[in-house]
């Protein structure tokens, strides 16, 4: 059911005043350009006005992917586009990871398997400030939390947390273009490096240590260590 109220010119919807209510359920989009199969939207609610976009109970689904989401789209109408903030959780499996290996070409460094996303969020400011807050859970009880926060050209790393059975690690970082600067507190083991990337077979055992590194990445040898570290 959609309701809506409006009043205003016609020929310009933007100097209008609305309020459009509604919901949809059990919608099938197919032939959709570069995606991988037709995309199944069990439920959705929205709300819109001229200043914001809300939409909340959004269930949908593609291959053996699903997805649960809320959120809110400021100033949508503007030609200076506002704020976006997303709230989701989710599963991909490996049908479409397989997909975005073949389709987007990943770093042929990076391992993609299946995973499940718990409760995570993502802004987008016009401002400049972008920032995802996301827990990933992989299979062999991998867990990973992060919080990283995008301003022009630096990189924070607010928080990473990385742990399974033999890997328990804390990391926070800073990049601005290419310096950075990172703390490193607990063990990292190999076994839990090669579930996500692909890392030479003389690499093996684990880092412990509490450090802090800086590290100019043109110059890799260019690099400062205050701390323990051992491996």
């Amino acid at each position: 059911m959609t309701e809506i109220q409006a009043s205003g010119p016609l020929q310009d919807f933007r100097q209008s005043h609305f309020n459009l209510t509604g919901e949809i359920e059990d919608l099938t989009i197919k032939h959709l350009s570069r995606q991988p199969g037709p995309l199944k939207i069990v439920s959705l609610k929205f709300k819109a006005d001229p200043d914001s976009l809300i939409f909340s109970d959004v269930q949908a689904s593609m291959l053996d992917a699903s997805l649960n989401m809320s959120g809110k789209y400021l100033n949508y109408m503007a030609d200076n586009k506002g704020d976006i903030s997303l709230s989701f959780d989710g599963r991909m499996g490996p049908e479409l990871m397989d997909w975005i290996t073949d389709n987007v070409r990943p770093p042929p460094w990076l391992k993609l398997r299946p995973l499940s996303i718990r409760k995570s969020h993502l802004t987008y400011s016009k401002q400049g400030r972008h920032k995802i807050s996301a827990t990933l859970a992989l299979q062999d009880n991998l867990e990973v939390v992060t919080d990283v926060s995008l301003v022009k050209d630096t990189v924070i790393v607010d928080s990473l947390m990385v742990k399974d059975h033999l890997t328990k690690v804390s990391v926070t970082a800073k990049k601005v273009k290419q310096l950075l600067d990172l703390t490193f507190d607990g063990t990292l083991h190999e076994s839990t490096v090669s579930q996500v990337a692909q890392i030479t077979p003389q690499l093996s055992g684990s880092i412990d240590g509490k450090a802090k590194i800086s590290l100019n990445l043109e110059n890799p040898f260019d690099f400062s260590l205050l701390g323990e570290m051992k491996g």
